[in-house]
């Protein structure tokens, strides 16, 4: 016979959480993506909705869905990360695409510099054997969604103005699954060659 729960006396709801690491523009960097995307908007041909600022970014390697006691996949993020071992680098967004899948709009990189890929790798060094599977061999397509839900995404083409990024270090983010997806920064680690 199965024993009824006493009211009140439930465990408490554990938080689930999504955890990647990115690379997260400053406000410098968020203004031009801002102004690109609005730029573009035109080419929306149906509705979608602009993601704020804050919430650009450019996913690195994605973690997964853990709850709020993760701190075996925190210690083995900080691991890899701390591993790595990587010079500055630029990185232009000048390819406006979409996921039509997804409903999804993003502004990219026709071609990502060497080090993107690179930075990816280390990281993947530095995770493998721990708790965190990583999802087989997926390409790394470089790209930070600047719009959602669009029914009808823009085209994929060439931006009139590309937008210039200074990429000096990554962060790991984690996003509450429970409170609107709010991300916040774990931590971050300085790219040094």
């Amino acid at each position: 016979m199965d024993q009824l729960p006493l009211g009140g006396f439930e465990p408490p709801a554990r938080r689930r959480h999504r955890l990647f690491f990115a690379l997260w523009p400053d406000a410098t960097t968020r203004a031009r993506i801002e102004a690109a995307t609005v730029e573009s908007m035109p080419l929306v041909r149906g509705s979608g909705r602009r993601l704020r600022p804050h919430r650009y970014h450019l996913t690195l390697r994605w973690l997964g869905d853990h709850p709020d006691a993760h701190t075996h996949v925190l210690d083995m993020a900080t691991h890899a990360a701390r591993r790595v071992r990587l010079a500055p680098f630029d990185l232009h967004l000048d390819l406006r695409g979409a996921f039509p899948s997804a409903r999804v709009c993003w502004l990219g990189c026709r071609q990502a510099p060497a080090a993107l890929p690179a930075l990816r790798a280390r990281l993947d060094e530095g995770l493998l054997g721990g708790p965190v599977r990583l999802k087989g061999a997926t390409a790394l397509v470089p790209h930070v969604t600047v719009l959602r839900d669009c029914v009808d995404p823009w085209p994929e083409g060439m931006l009139a103005s590309p937008v210039a990024w200074r990429i000096e270090r990554f962060v790991l983010l984690r996003s509450d699954l429970d409170a609107g997806h709010a991300y916040e920064e774990v931590a971050a680690w300085p790219l040094e060659g």
